[in-house]
């Protein structure tokens, strides 16, 4: 799969979660280049168990505070290794996500969350927004920092 491939989907799906039942995925974009990556959204209240329960394999001492309760969380998680090994093309990765609930790639164990962030209005500066939130340990080191 080394190709860099980004697919825009804007599409909700049912992931299915050991720790918490089934979180409701919108998925924006699919990122297949090196790695899997999903850019996706989730509710607040979705993202509190998220956090709650180390779905996506996250860390409690990870869990932002302050979240704005009408404003969707955005996520970044990447697919794990084992699973990115059984899909030869994207083609059938992509196929295989859309169309198959009983699929791999809809288990929230499949995949590591990378970062949580939710963007807001900046005070006094209608118009321009900022994101905050959490980047996990999964996620790459920001360079130049």
């Amino acid at each position: 799969m080394g190709e860099n491939t980004r697919v825009a989907l804007d599409k909700t799906l049912i992931f299915q979660s050991l720790a918490i039942g089934c979180i409701d995925l919108r998925i924006l974009i699919l990122d297949i280049s090196h790695r899997v990556e999903l850019q996706s959204q989730i509710s607040l209240d979705d993202s509190k168990k998220v956090f709650d329960s180390g779905t996506f394999h996250v860390d409690d001492a990870d869990n932002p505070m302050g979240w704005d309760d009408m404003t969707p969380i955005d996520i970044i998680i990447r697919l794990r290794e084992p699973i990115f090994k059984l899909y030869k093309d994207p083609e059938a990765l992509l196929n295989d996500l859309v169309n198959n609930e009983n699929s791999p790639l809809r288990h929230t164990e499949a995949w590591l969350l990378l970062e949580a962030m939710q963007k807001t209005e900046v005070p006094g500066m209608p118009g321009s927004f900022a994101s905050f939130g959490v980047r996990t340990d999964w996620a790459d080191p920001i360079s130049g920092v």
